[in-house]
């Protein structure tokens, strides 16, 4: 598998990550305690999901985990990445 399927099984296991989470709030907002359909429904996409990301973590190297435990080096792209990210962050807590 390349990178790039790496990082588009990644971008699908995301999607079905937040349609569990989806399933997982109808669950919670039932009138019952708890409404079992839609609380299996999330639990097996949860399921999928977690097969789904260890197929994504053999294809695509965590470099901040390696930055911090192992002395690799970031390159250009990875860099701005992370600070990509931390402004996101930045900017969702801002308009909290």
């Amino acid at each position: 598998m390349s990178i790039l399927n790496g990082f588009i099984v990644v971008i699908l296991i995301s999607a079905v990550t937040a349609l569990g989470d989806f399933f997982m709030k109808l669950a919670g907002n039932s009138n019952e305690y708890m409404n079992i359909k839609w609380f299996t429904y999330g639990i097996l996409l949860y399921l999928i999901t977690g097969f789904g990301w260890f197929i994504a973590m053999k294809t695509i190297k965590i470099s901040s985990m390696g930055v911090l435990f192992f002395n690799e080096k970031l390159n250009t792209i990875e860099v701005i990445a992370i600070i990509m990210g931390v402004a996101s962050i930045c900017l969702l807590l801002r308009f909290n």
